[in-house]
């Protein structure tokens, strides 16, 4: 499991929780562990809008299943970065099912590549394909 970077991620005082990263990924569960530690704090910091003075930022149903309480939510960019799970949010009314767009993805870049073989194959043995 990788760490979740806290300069990945800002919560604004409203709940907004969005992702300001680059390239870092992660699961569902280290986004919650990550949301809990924060809640977790003693005292607010000068840069602290979450602390354990603060309403539960989210529910672990399983590890795969975490309910975002209000008023705290993600947004689609936020969604594309975590993976393994699915968060609820806005009262059940919004689902994102995080594991299965990043393994349609995942499936999808895999076919390319094999179709891409294939066809270079193909292409070696009717002697029209690059050498080498």
């Amino acid at each position: 499991m990788a760490a979740v970077v806290d300069s990945d991620y800002s919560i604004s005082a409203n709940g907004d929780i969005r992702y300001t990263g680059t390239t870092t990924n992660n699961t569902v569960i280290e986004f919650h562990r990550w949301l809990q530690a924060k809640a977790d704090d003693a005292v607010a910091a000068p840069n602290d809008l979450l602390d354990i003075t603060n309403d539960t930022p989210s529910e672990r149903s399983t590890d795969n299943i975490i309910t975002l309480n209000a008023p705290y939510n993600i947004d689609d960019t936020l969604a594309e970065h975590l993976y393994d799970g699915s968060i609820i949010q806005d009262g059940a009314t919004h689902i994102a099912v995080i594991h299965l767009e990043a393994t349609l993805a995942l499936v999808s870049a895999r076919l390319s590549t094999m179709e891409e073989r294939e066809r270079i194959a193909f292409a070696k043995s009717r002697g029209n394909g690059p050498t080498g």
